[in-house]
């Protein structure tokens, strides 16, 4: 550990220390009290006119004067009036400690307020003291939490797989598990890694959620929600960390009621760290990774039934991050000069920096008329990403890119609800609506490949590909320009009927038009639009359109085993959009079918013992045609390009559960559990494209029938066990927990060089919650058996890049409500 690093953590846990120390000796009096608490006695107090100069069992009386303090009574108007001081109101003592594990919370799952445990689809719910408690501050961490979940960040962009389905999405693709901010969709992987900053719950929906979450939820949804600004009470929180790595992180939160009728909220978070890989791009040592962003929220209501919240989102972040990866594997052929890099440092020839920018204006507005309700929500989105990338990923000048990627999406969505002045709201309620999506999205100004043709392996390459001289890699490189469009409409319903208390039945169905279109694709050898097209001759050839037209049912049965015990039973399809492959050297832009899914699922949610013991589980059958697979291939004539393996099938199940452990002994003593079982394969994938074991380069038509989907371990879980004990005015918390995952692949080909092996992650808490200031002060650690693994790896011609998972950190986190 370095000087600077040890330095500020000493300050950290000194200043920790010293925080805990106020916090129990706050107040002369209350300190007092506490002191007594904690020895087991009463508070002693000296009788009211006890003296050293009054005799033994002499009763006395003492009128007070307004400068003596100690008095009991107080003198008023001359004595006329003599009023007894009444004394402060006792401090409120809890019996039993609370534990943040359990909560009841309410959900939106189904587009309406309803209690988790009423919802028959399965979900996972967190408030943000729940994820606190367990240690969650970005959305990496979830997987940590929610069985059958790998969300990671490599190369920039949130990669998410969930059940085993998911995407690769480095470029110009959709994710497959859609991920909404206060039910807006942002369609894009950059940037969705970051820190949460403010939340007040996430809900992780497993499965297919095509009827009512519509485009590329195939895999789920991930739905996180800010808290909406309140019209009645001034509140505010501050949370901020230090850490290994010189980690700083800071975020805080104020709302502002502005009279009865207006409210509004800003929140805004800072982060700078070092990154954990030691490494040097291009002679220079990586910057730090900074994030930051802000949230203004305002709402209005101008009638009892009228409410509209606006909203205004910025966030940036920059810093090589996962960008930095390292040749670990070097291919037989092109990497044959290349020395691996296995540990947490290294080197590149190239320069590497990720900049992201996000700008989003969002609003929705809420009319709640005597028969249905109205919501209407819409968002205009703005991301511009600027990435340089040593393609090599090594000190060898080889291969490096540059680009900037930008996003341009405009949404908006009409819901008609169902409520209780709604005809059959006894025994029906519905929802029905429109869905509007418009994205333009690509290289603004090219995407560019430099080639350094100095380097004896790339000559005769470049060569036998036609490619012309382009100098060191650093100067004149082939620039492509690719950019898609998408225009989306989309209408959808869903009714739920009650036969009788115990049994209902979901309908639901969403139909689609989506048309996907190139706005442009072609390579020229300068960064200049108007340069001559090396190819195609003529751009205009290029651009292609396609119109998908899909229709999604959804059947679903639920039957309720009294008022602790719900049984679900769904059937329903799904679909995700197509797109284009058009970052392509020397080759025209190709079509990638759109993603079909059949889900069956059948769920069970109880809670029994009185209540001590929750449990959630699911058993689950997909079939996916056209699974979309990515694939890199710079030097055989493309980029980052998409393929369609024909048939896919996952079969599994998960469970959660929560569980209060002998209350009778221990008070807040709680468990949590959950794991998840995968069979993921591909059924029939014979037109696969990978890598040869014995030169590296680019093999087609390989057939991957019967091998296992990208980042879907067999078997994957997670325990954590929390005790809290009542301390003086507050409370004590302990917490640990231990993440287990099998083995598994990072590519469709399932090569060795691109597998991970089972690992565990484990983790601890401790904290201290003063409650008259609403303060907690919390001491932590994360993956601490310092435990080696992947977080995501890059193949390509030359080798295997990867970038390695935080190794063990720690720090001192400090949150403070009022």
């Amino acid at each position: 550990m370095n000087a600077g690093v040890r330095k500020r953590l000493e300050r950290a846990l000194s200043l920790g220390l010293v925080s805990l120390a106020l916090i129990l000796v706050a107040g002369t009096a209350s300190a007092q009290d506490d002191l007594d608490f904690l020895l087991g006695s009463e508070p002693q107090r000296a009788p009211a006119g006890d003296s050293k100069d009054d005799a033994p069992g002499t009763p006395q009386t003492t009128l007070g004067t307004p400068d003596s303090p100690a008095a009991d009574v107080e003198v008023a108007d001359e004595l006329d009036v003599i009023r007894v001081a009444e004394d402060p109101p006792p401090p409120v003592v809890r019996e039993r400690p609370t534990n943040r594990l359990v909560e009841e919370i309410v959900v939106t799952a189904q587009k309406r307020e309803e209690n988790l445990r009423d919802v028959p689809i399965s979900v996972q719910a967190f408030s943000g003291d729940k994820l606190d408690a367990l240690g969650v501050d970005d959305p990496t961490k979830l997987s940590l939490i929610v069985p059958a979940l790998n969300f990671s960040n490599s190369i920039g962009f949130a990669i998410v797989y969930l059940r085993g389905l998911g995407s690769d999405v480095f470029l110009l693709g959709d994710p497959s598990v859609a991920y909404y901010i206060d039910d807006i969709y942002f369609p894009f992987g950059q940037g969705l890694a970051q820190n949460f900053g403010n939340v007040e719950r996430i809900e992780v929906l497993k499965g297919p959620q095509g009827t009512l979450f519509g485009r590329n939820a195939v895999g789920g949804a991930i739905s996180i929600h800010t808290p909406a600004p309140d019209f009645e009470v001034f509140s505010g929180s501050v949370q901020s960390s230090v850490g290994a790595f010189n980690s700083i992180k800071n975020r805080g939160y104020v709302n502002l009621p502005l009279g009865e009728s207006m409210a509004m909220s800003v929140s805004a978070y800072h982060n700078r760290e070092d990154f954990y890989m030691d490494g040097v791009a291009a002679g220079q040592p990586l910057e730090p990774v900074v994030a930051k962003g802000a949230r203004v929220k305002m709402a209005i209501r101008p009638t009892e039934t009228l409410e509209i919240e606006l909203a205004a989102l910025r966030s940036e972040q920059d810093g090589a991050g996962s960008l930095f990866q390292l040749n670990y594997a070097p291919s037989p052929l092109l990497g044959a000069l290349i020395q691996p890099q296995t540990g947490y440092d290294g080197e590149l020839s190239a320069p590497v920096d990720n900049g992201v920018e996000n700008t989003v204006f969002y609003g929705r507005a809420e009319w709640a008329l005597p028969w249905l309700d109205i919501r209407v929500l819409t968002s205009d989105q703005s991301i511009e990403n600027t990435a340089f990338y040593d393609l090599d990923g090594s000190p060898t000048p080889l291969l490096s890119v540059d680009g900037d990627l930008f996003g341009d999406v405009q949404t908006a969505e009409l819901q008609l609800l169902s409520n209780d002045g709604t005809w059959g709201a006894g025994w029906l309620n519905w929802i029905a609506g429109m869905y509007y999506f418009r994205a333009d999205q690509g290289y603004k100004e090219g995407l560019s490949i430099k080639l350094n043709l100095a380097n004896p392996l790339l000559g005769p390459i470049t060569g036998l590909l036609d490619l012309p001289v382009l100098g060191d890699g650093q100067g004149p490189g082939i620039h492509q320009y690719g950019q898609l469009g998408a225009r989306s409409l989309a209408y959808f319903g869903q009714m739920t009927v009650s036969f009788t208390d115990r049994l209902r039945m979901t309908l639901g169905a969403r139909y689609q038009s989506e048309e996907r279109f190139i706005i442009e694709s072609y390579q020229t050898l300068t960064r200049n639009r108007d340069a001559p097209a090396l190819f195609p001759a003529d751009p205009d050839s290029n651009l292609l359109s396609d119109t998908q037209h899909s229709f999604s049912p959804k059947v679903g049965l639920e039957f309720s085993l009294g008022e602790e015990t719900l049984l679900f039973l769904s059937w329903q399809e799904a679909v995700k959009s197509a797109t284009y492959n058009t970052i392509k050297i020397l080759a025209r832009p190709d079509y990638v079918k759109p993603e079909d899914l059949t889900a069956y699922e059948l769920g069970v949610k109880t809670r029994f013992l009185d209540g001590l013991v929750g449990f959630d589980a699911a058993v689950f059958h997909y079939t996916l045609e056209n699974f979309q697979i990515q694939y890199a291939n710079v030097l055989g004539g493309g980029g980052v390009n998409f393929e369609n393996a024909d048939e896919s099938e996952v079969r599994g199940f998960d469970f959660d559960s929560t569980v209060v452990l002998f209350p009778q002994w221990f008070d807040g003593l709680v468990m949590t559990l959950g794991a998840a079982y995968l069979d993921a394969r591909f059924t029939e994938y014979s037109n696969g494209t990978g890598y040869s074991d014995v030169t590296g380069l680019l093999l087609t038509g390989q057939d991957f029938s019967g091998h296992r989907i990208p980042r879907a371990p067999r078997w994957s879980g997670s325990a954590s066990l929390t005790k809290v004990w009542l301390l003086g005015r507050g409370e004590l918390e302990l917490s640990g927990d231990v993440y287990h995952s099998d083995e598994f692949f990072f590519t469709a080909q399932n090569s060795e060089v691109a597998r991970q092996a089972g690992y565990e992650i484990y983790g601890a808490r401790l904290s201290y919650y003063y409650d008259p200031w609403q303060l907690r002060v919390t001491a932590f650690g994360e993956n601490l058996a310092d435990t080696f693994y992947t977080g995501g790896v890059f193949q390509i011609d030359t080798g295997v890049n990867r970038t390695l998972a935080p190794p063990r950190t720690y720090g001192l986190r400090l949150n403070w409500t009022f």
